[in-house]
């Protein structure tokens, strides 16, 4: 006998228009290339490792921002995150890019000012495109796009 799940009748409409936010993010301990953000000393090989493990699971938001807050990373000093964000794919009656600044010194920055679109259309076309830059006194360096 072989088991088969009943077909399922409930079918959501989905809705025409949502909001947008962009909330928080997620930093890497160094830069591509190794170097640290900010001081001298960069994150050990180990502490790079651990946090790589900790992406194959479901959710690992929870698990590397408690590392990354955490003991292991004291001693490195984050970035000064800050950016521009940016809905593709939308009319610019929406609104153009949005300067996104954070708190200082953070692997885990939220936030602050305007980050969310309104009556956003709900279509496969729709992009949310961030640009993250380290805030430096010269020589800014660029974190991810």
């Amino acid at each position: 006998m072989r088991w088969r799940p009943a077909r399922a009748s409930f079918n959501p409409k989905l809705p025409s228009f949502v909001d947008v936010t962009f909330v928080n993010a997620m930093i890497g301990p160094a830069k591509a290339s190794g170097d640290p953000w900010d001081g001298m000393t960069p994150p050990s090989p180990d502490v790079i490792q651990h946090l790589s493990a900790l992406l194959d699971v479901a959710d690992p938001y929870p698990a590397i921002a408690s590392v990354m807050a955490g003991p292991v990373l004291q001693g490195f000093v984050p970035p000064e995150p800050f950016g521009n964000a940016q809905l593709l794919g939308v009319p610019q009656s929406l609104g153009g890019p949005r300067k996104i600044t954070s708190e200082n010194d953070t692997f885990t920055p939220e936030w602050q000012g305007e980050t969310t679109w309104s009556r956003v259309p709900l279509s496969s076309g729709v992009r949310l495109h961030v640009q993250l830059i380290d805030d430096d006194i010269s020589n800014d360096d660029p974190i991810g796009s």
